[in-house]
């Protein structure tokens, strides 16, 4: 898990990553702003469009399988 200060529209890159990840993007609020699919070994930038305080990486599939869609909430203790 990401955690940033405060919103904002923040990148990762995949640049030293030998798998591809999906990352989740959650608001200050916990609220579910957006999901992407990074590929590995990518120099990309990857971004939401939508500012976002969180962003959970998680393995491929992980997203459907978890069913984090609109509507989810992310509770960090």
């Amino acid at each position: 898990l990401f955690q940033f200060t405060s919103e904002g529209q923040y990148r990762f890159t995949m640049a030293t990553v030998l798998f591809d990840l999906e990352i989740a993007f959650f608001a200050a609020d916990g609220a579910f702003v957006g999901a992407i699919r990074m590929t590995a070994n990518s120099s990309d930038l990857y971004a939401q469009s939508a500012p976002f305080q969180y962003a959970l990486e998680l393995p491929v599939g992980s997203i459907e399988r978890l069913r984090i869609a609109a509507g989810s909430t992310l509770v960090v203790p």
